[in-house]
């Protein structure tokens, strides 16, 4: 019940959030990218913070946003997108979801490629649209790890946030991956495409359909730093959540 009321306030703080969306070249941007600063300024201490904006609500949630770079290439007519690197001023970078959050205890990381995370069923919202996890890194000494590559498999407990994302424009997302025969269709509206086990919607295989916004290794343009942490630089590029 406490949950369910909790995410019932987070919906009515966002509706008088006054943020509004503008148009460029015929697609939504929505909130532009400011590295953070201003009221939008949570991070998770890993590498989802450079492509995503949120805010930290008095009721424990987070609202904002995760951007995507257009590639220039369409596929049947459909522009194609990829993880974005918004701190790189030479991309483009527009919103790709609106999110909403709320904090969740425990989760397990039980497959890597793509990401598949066990969350207790108690820890689940009651909204099923609720459907995507994130770890969060809370400090200097917090044992979780800045890159993907750096979870541990089973046997640690993870702290984040598991998210509804809604969709703002249609294009076709690749992630982080180059092969687009590993993309997918997003269209505008609720994304119920999961990596949390029992109601996952992934495909097989490392950098496959299940890969999202934030998924993979250690590499391409995120290779330094953070080998320290337990992770291993496998090479490749860092491939959607």
């Amino acid at each position: 019940m406490a949950r369910k009321c909790l995410i019932l306030v987070l919906l009515m703080s966002i509706s008088f959030s006054g943020i509004t969306t503008v148009k460029a070249d015929g697609v939504d941007t929505g909130y532009k990218w400011q590295n953070h600063v201003g009221k939008f300024n949570f991070k998770f201490g890993n590498l989802i913070d450079n492509h995503q904006q949120m805010r930290l609500l008095k009721n424990g949630a987070l609202q904002g946003f995760v951007y995507i770079q257009f590639t220039g290439d369409y596929i049947d007519g459909i522009p194609v997108a990829r993880r974005a690197d918004c701190e790189d001023a030479n991309l483009d970078c527009r919103v790709g979801w609106e999110v909403i959050g709320v904090p969740v205890i425990g989760a397990k990381l039980i497959q890597r490629g793509p990401r598949l995370w066990d969350l207790s069923q108690s820890s689940l919202p009651a909204d099923p649209e609720f459907a995507h996890f994130h770890w969060t890194k809370l400090g200097a000494f917090d044992p979780n790890p800045k890159k993907p590559c750096g979870l541990v498999l089973n046997d640690v407990s993870y702290n984040g946030y598991i998210f509804k994302r809604t969709a703002v424009t249609t294009f076709y997302w690749l992630g982080g991956n180059e092969d687009k025969e590993k993309g997918r269709l997003v269209e505008p509206g609720v994304d119920l495409h999961s990596n949390i086990y029992g109601i996952w919607s992934g495909g097989d295989g490392d950098g496959g359909e299940g890969e999202d916004h934030e998924e993979g290794d250690c590499g391409g343009h995120e290779t330094g730093g953070d080998i320290g942490e337990g992770g291993h630089d496998s090479g490749g590029h860092e491939t959607g959540g």
